[in-house]
């Protein structure tokens, strides 16, 4: 059976920096930063151009920051459910067509469990935690500029946004679709086990769910 590297908890809280973490929901719990505070702030008066650029800015950073806490609680959650293992003994157990269509959700969780995990661990072309945060920050400056003290500073600045947007979209594009994939891989796993599997993918459900196995085990004497 293949499995993910069993250092997969540590690496999921390297992705974030030492001052964030996933809380036991799911949510990245993150302190406020001078980005965050920029960021909550309205736009400063420019041309439409700059503020959609400077609102683009904005919501990629966010957009980072939801879809790889997503893609942590979703990773974390399917190992944390033994589903790969509850499918393989559901199979053991069925009979022959029943066997073959578990055995094919199996692969298909396994599949899209691998593939969400190496597309939030492989190396991003933007800051994998504040995304275009600095550049935002540097933009949100220049545009704040009195008239006439720009010495070129708002046109670097766009520049350095506008590139980091473009590369930022793609990247978290790529976590939005493999967070779907997994995610109806999850929900046909649970589907196919039916009461055999819990139907939430929190990690305290997943507890819960175990713990009254665990007394049904002792109850029937097994």
């Amino acid at each position: 059976m293949t499995r993910l590297p069993i250092t997969l908890s540590v690496l999921l809280a390297a992705l974030v920096a030492p001052s964030e973490a996933l809380a036991s929901g799911g949510e990245v719990v993150r302190p406020q930063s001078e980005i965050d505070r920029v960021s909550e702030a309205p736009p400063p008066a420019g041309s439409a151009a700059d503020m959609a650029l400077w609102r683009a800015g904005r919501e990629v950073t966010e957009a980072i920051t939801i879809e790889r806490g997503k893609a942590g609680t979703l990773t974390v959650a399917v190992g944390s459910n033994k589903l790969l293992e509850k499918l393989e003994e559901a199979a053991g157990k069925a009979g022959p067509a029943e066997a073959a269509s578990l055995k094919a959700v199996r692969a298909r969780l396994e599949k899209a469990w691998q593939h969400d995990y190496a597309v939030l661990s492989r190396q991003w072309p933007v800051d994998p935690v504040r995304g275009c945060g600095y550049p935002h920050l540097a933009f949100d400056s220049a545009m704040r500029m009195a008239p006439g003290t720009d010495d070129g500073t708002l046109d670097l600045a766009r520049t350095d946004l506008k590139a980091c947007v473009a590369k930022a979209r793609g990247a978290v594009q790529a976590v939005i679709e493999a967070n779907q994939e997994l995610e109806a891989a999850r929900a046909a796993a649970v589907k196919a086990l039916g009461p055999r599997a819990p139907a939430g993918h929190e990690a305290g459900e997943s507890e819960q769910y175990e713990r009254e196995e665990h007394r049904k085990g002792e109850k029937d004497g097994t």
